[in-house]
């Protein structure tokens, strides 16, 4: 294209970019949920070692200082947060661990349920996913294009419980 030049040395194949809406913040509010986002991320990674149960009872113990109501908000510092992650430390950047991240930011505000499925007919192995019901609304935090293929038939659901509060 005229007027761009590729920084990008012959033969190497350059780095994936988060979409645009994923690499902006829009205010200071977006600031603090990234960072209680990558707090949250630190511990969805523990899914490589740790029963998922046990992941998701961690990630809804965590006491942040700020958690929200938004959808939006919460889908955009998950997908910085295990953007970010999986560039600079190779984390996993997959819809379980962004949807482990949204739900410890949305679950002390909402009821939050994490779906894992699977796709019926499937010719690979396993086509699963995993996606999140908020208030009986489905948050699905992939690709876009993941979407308009077959539904995933849900197999699996845990509730993501707020942080029980202590009176003292």
């Amino acid at each position: 294209m005229a007027g761009i030049e590729s920084t990008t040395p012959a033969g190497v194949s350059p780095q994936p970019q988060a979409p645009a809406a994923t690499r902006r913040f829009h205010g200071p509010l977006d600031v603090v949920l990234f960072v209680e986002a990558f707090s949250i991320a630190r511990l969805a990674q523990q899914i490589r070692t740790r029963p998922l149960p046990e992941v998701a009872r961690r990630i809804s113990g965590v006491h942040l200082a700020l958690r929200t109501s938004s959808t939006l908000r919460a889908a955009a510092a998950a997908a910085r947060a295990t953007a970010r992650g999986a560039r600079r430390w190779g984390w996993l950047d997959t819809c379980l661990t962004r949807s482990l991240i949204a739900a410890g930011l949305i679950s002390r505000a909402r009821t939050v349920a994490l779906n894992l499925g699977f796709r019926p007919g499937a010719t690979t192995p396993a086509d699963g996913h995993a996606w999140l019901m908020i208030d009986g609304e489905r948050l699905d935090l992939t690709r876009p294009e993941r979407l308009t293929e077959a539904p995933y038939t849900p197999s699996h659901t845990i509730v993501i419980h707020p942080p029980e509060v202590r009176h003292e």
